[in-house]
């Protein structure tokens, strides 16, 4: 049985399944906008709070624990700083790529900029601690990806049910 609905002020019956509704646009997947203060600030309270658990974690004691957040936070700090300029310098050509390539070059670009920092930060080229580094990849990898899949989530789910994402994800009604 085919179910048909009549359209307003007409006579012509048409299948329901090819009834479009009103304002059901999907919304493109974007990267975050990197020139906006409110998404710079997001980005430094969360990577600053993961370097504090990542600190609270790797303390052996509580009377270690300011030594190894500053030992994680002079690492963390160049390269944050750095990777927000580029990134908000690089934000209208980042901006016209596709989704999935703006990601890639956002994650190459942290991948690039912690390698130079662990370079500069007093590694000699032939002595470079492979652990080390790939510790430093995954933390700035899982970080970036962490910041990037909530923009995306509250881009998408700010349109979809204000109220309820604001409770979940935000502390802001939305504008």
């Amino acid at each position: 049985m085919k179910v048909c609905t009549t359209l307003p002020g007409t006579s012509i019956s048409v299948p329901i399944s090819q009834v479009t509704s009103i304002n059901q646009n999907a919304y493109p997947d974007a990267l975050p906008n990197f020139r906006n203060l409110g998404t710079l600030l997001r980005i430094l309270v969360t990577v600053n709070a993961m370097g504090l658990a990542a600190a609270l974690l790797k303390a052996p004691t509580g009377h270690g624990f300011m030594q190894e957040f500053m030992g994680i936070a002079a690492v963390i700090q160049p390269v944050l700083l750095i990777s927000l300029l580029l990134l908000y310098g690089l934000y209208q050509p980042l901006a016209r790529l596709p989704y999935a390539t703006g990601i890639a070059a956002v994650l190459l670009l942290e991948l690039i900029l912690t390698t130079v920092a662990y370079w500069f930060g007093g590694t000699k080229a032939d002595n470079i601690d492979m652990g080390a580094i790939s510790r430093y990849w995954i933390f700035g990898l899982g970080i970036t990806g962490v910041l990037l899949g909530y923009f995306n989530l509250r881009r998408h789910c700010r349109r979809a049910s204000p109220p309820i994402f604001c409770l979940i994800a935000s502390t802001q009604y939305y504008r």
